[in-house]
């Protein structure tokens, strides 16, 4: 009696819980689909992005190669991106730029430019970037 009820539960189970669509079984290769989304038999993958982003106008410099930066006053940083050193000038007064111990930056992609609204940030502001030109060598 215990196994034909045990088998009558374990039948039970696998009927009740069991995918079906009003009755009949879901096919094998159906996919839980978003509400409002229709189903689709490929997925729409967008086209993979390159390793490198072509360099936009003006002056610019890609920050995955800057390794290090000094701040020269409140409108000026130094940075070492390899294997030259730029000077970055910002369109106003950055008051906490001498005190950071970290920067980042604002930028739509992986250049710092001059020509458009790039910033460099800190903890407590943003700074426009004015100008990038390269460094000159001390004499």
């Amino acid at each position: 009696m215990r196994r034909l009820l045990s088998c009558c539960l374990l039948a039970g189970l696998t009927a009740c819980c069991a995918p079906s669509l009003h009755g009949r079984a879901l096919p094998a290769d159906s996919r839980r689909q978003k509400p409002g989304r229709p189903a689709t038999t490929q997925q729409h993958r967008p086209p993979a992005r390159p390793s490198r982003l072509p360099r936009p106008e003006g002056h610019c410099l890609s920050i995955r190669t800057i390794d290090e930066w000094r701040a020269v006053d409140d409108y000026t940083i130094e940075l070492r991106a390899r294997p030259t050193r730029y000077i970055v000038r910002l369109a106003q007064r950055c008051h906490s730029v001498t005190t950071a111990e970290r920067l980042s930056f604002e930028t739509p992609d992986e250049w710092l430019c001059d020509q458009r609204s790039d910033a460099v940030a800190t903890r407590r502001e943003n700074c426009p970037v004015a100008t990038i030109e390269p460094a000159r060598k001390a004499p």
